[in-house]
């Protein structure tokens, strides 16, 4: 079987990166000739939790999803460059260890080989049922809404030293950047909540280059266990700029959009 080039990495947990610790939570390949890019997970912070003691489980859910699915656009990476540049600009406590070279057969085979080295005998993420944005995306298939919201937005926000991503947006008078968020987890839901309502404070005072002046919309999946804090949830993304609309009821969103975006040909 032939070979092409492929680059790999490990995913890292370093809550603070000057005590130079790691723990491996995950592994991504990436292969050009292949066009093959995907990055595997850990089912738990089990091991994290173990070497640092209490760790942000939703802060990490958050950015583990963030990189799961940026990393899931393969055509925006052509060379390594790119995935260099994408590692580069990564902040927070999940961090990438240095790209190393390797010769890939079967890239599918690999990773699951390079996750048992890397990270250990463990399943990858398991999730509970369909996430947030893999929801709101079926729903604005359904309503034949999604080409006219798909929007891929990039926006640093120098106030909090990150740069937000987000892919649907429209405008009402200000750009409304979609962001879907499960709130799923009894003692992260504040997390989530506080994490949003930060970023859309900053987004709110920001201006983006193409789209102005922007507003977070949060479309927020709640679980039963998690149903009875929707209303201090809102209370807390209101107080930042940021709107909440609950996936289960996301009706008036989808008037809005229908009532403010042309259809397009």
């Amino acid at each position: 079987m032939t070979t092409s080039k492929g680059y790999y990495a490990a995913i890292q947990v370093s809550p603070d990166p000057t005590r130079l610790e790691t723990v491996n939570i995950g592994a991504v390949l990436f292969c050009p000739e292949k066009r093959f890019l995907r990055a595997q997970f850990a089912s738990d912070f089990r091991r994290a939790k173990k070497l640092f003691g209490s760790v942000d489980e939703a802060l990490l859910e958050m950015q583990r999803d963030a990189i799961g699915a940026r990393l899931g656009n393969a055509s925006e990476f052509g060379r390594l460059e790119d995935l260099q540049d994408f590692i580069d600009r990564r902040g927070g406590a999940l961090r990438f260890s240095v790209v190393r070279p390797m010769q890939v057969a079967d890239p599918e085979d690999e990773l699951a080989e390079l996750f048992q080295r890397l990270v250990g005998p463990q399943e990858p993420t398991r999730r509970r049922g369909p996430r947030a944005k893999t929801l709101l995306t079926s729903i604005l298939r359904k309503e034949h809404l999604f080409e006219q919201v798909h929007r891929p937005i990039k926006q640093k926000l120098p106030d909090i030293g990150t740069t937000f991503e987000a892919d649907f947006g429209y405008r009402n008078g200000r750009f409304n950047v979609i962001a879907p968020v499960d709130f799923s987890s009894a003692d992260g839901w504040f997390k989530a909540a506080s994490a949003r309502a930060v970023e859309g404070q900053a987004l709110h005072g920001t201006e983006h280059p193409e789209h102005g002046r922007m507003t977070l919309v949060v479309v927020g999946r709640f679980a039963r266990e998690t149903e009875r804090h929707s209303g201090a949830v809102r209370q807390i993304l209101s107080d930042h700029q940021v709107r909440l609309y609950d996936l289960d009821r996301v009706e008036p969103l989808l008037a809005d959009i229908r009532k403010h975006v042309a259809p397009m040909n």
